[in-house]
């Protein structure tokens, strides 16, 4: 009997984080800010542009004690969805001009955090700017990760509550923006405002080139800049081997001491340029204007699935499940940041 309600015991564990894995994984969510007033606004209409690199996902979150996670969805696009919630701020605030605020988005992601504790994360890249006859004049700009930690409740809502203050809260410092002291920075035009990526790109060298400068590139801002580090190296294609190996170039021109990856950034010998990964080397390609190369990146385990393999399999069946935690992406250069950043998972 005791046997029987082991087992039986064991197939309901099972069956239950079953469900959790089966469970719908998308939670509907809104950016209507409800905590924020704003009184007077210098605009009574506003924008938004998406122009971030992946325009339809905003991030995820872990629900349940198995943090099972779920992506979020929103009812309509990004653009919209804070178009709607910044023009309802405006809509019950003191406007007297007829202006507008345009919002450009290069960045807006949600996450959770789990390592000793939970911690939520939203990562946002915005410009705020002043339509004033055809130009777009700019108020100020973010580029910022808030971190939201669980205090006595649960991080979850207190990430997805505090989202849409923030946003609020950038919403109500454009409408109080004063032009008679502030500075207006830069201004574009219409088409110029759509590019703002291609326009900042066209100040950076290793855009306007084919391929970088034959060389060892040790930092970000040397392969930007197209300035190698070190052009005393030895690149080296080895037959069945799909990476080069790196040598130092002694003083009579041979081949010295390997160079190891982890002391450089990019590799280019003029033609083919190789990114420095922890794992390995990959091949970077130019396309478009873009600067791409696929290979293994983070994907964070689903906890249900990892629970799955505990009830079935015991310690070594979890162990296996946690370690499905990466997968095969395309990733693209983030020319502001010379970071790397997935855009497409290709496979698991």
């Amino acid at each position: 009997m005791k046997r029987i309600l082991q087992n039986a015991f064991l197939f309901a564990v099972v069956c239950n984080c079953w469900n959790v894995v089966q469970a719908q994984k998308t939670e509907n969510y809104s950016l209507q800010c409800k905590n924020v007033k704003i009184a007077h606004a210098g605009f009574s209409k506003v924008e938004v542009i998406d122009s971030r690199y992946d325009t339809v996902h905003i991030g995820s979150i872990q629900r349940g004690m198995f943090n099972r996670k779920g992506l979020l969805t929103l009812s309509q696009s990004l653009k919209d969805e804070i178009a709607a919630a910044a023009n309802k701020l405006v809509d019950e605030a003191d406007t007297k001009v007829a202006g507008t605020l345009l919002i450009n988005l290069r960045k807006f992601f949600i996450s959770e955090h789990t390592t000793a504790t939970e911690e939520g994360l939203f990562t946002i890249k915005a410009g705020f700017y002043y339509k004033q006859d055809s130009l777009y004049k700019e108020m100020f700009t973010i580029d910022t990760t808030y971190r939201i930690k669980a205090g006595l409740g649960d991080v979850t809502e207190r990430l997805l509550d505090t989202v849409p203050s923030l946003l609020g809260l950038l919403v109500r410092d454009a409408a109080n923006y004063n032009f008679t002291t502030g500075v207006l920075k830069n201004q574009y035009t219409g088409v110029e405002i759509q590019h703002l990526t291609e326009i900042e790109k066209m100040v950076i060298p290793v855009y306007n080139v084919p391929a970088a400068k034959k060389g060892l590139y040790a930092t970000a801002a040397d392969f930007m800049n197209n300035h190698p580090t070190r052009e005393d190296v030895i690149i080296q294609l080895r037959k069945g081997f799909s990476r080069p190996f790196i040598y130092e170039m002694t003083e009579d021109g041979k081949k010295g001491k390997e160079i190891l990856r982890k002391y450089y950034y990019v590799i280019s010998d003029g033609d083919k340029m190789f990114l420095s990964r922890p794992n390995n080397l990959y091949e970077l390609t130019k396309k478009e204007g873009d600067f791409y190369f696929t290979g293994v990146g983070k994907d964070d385990a689903d906890m249900g699935s990892v629970a799955v393999g505990y009830a079935l399999l015991g310690v070594l069946g979890g162990a296996t499940a946690a370690n499905h935690d990466t997968a095969i992406f395309e990733f693209i250069l983030d020319h502001s940041t010379g970071k790397f950043i997935p855009i497409r998972k290709i496979k698991d």
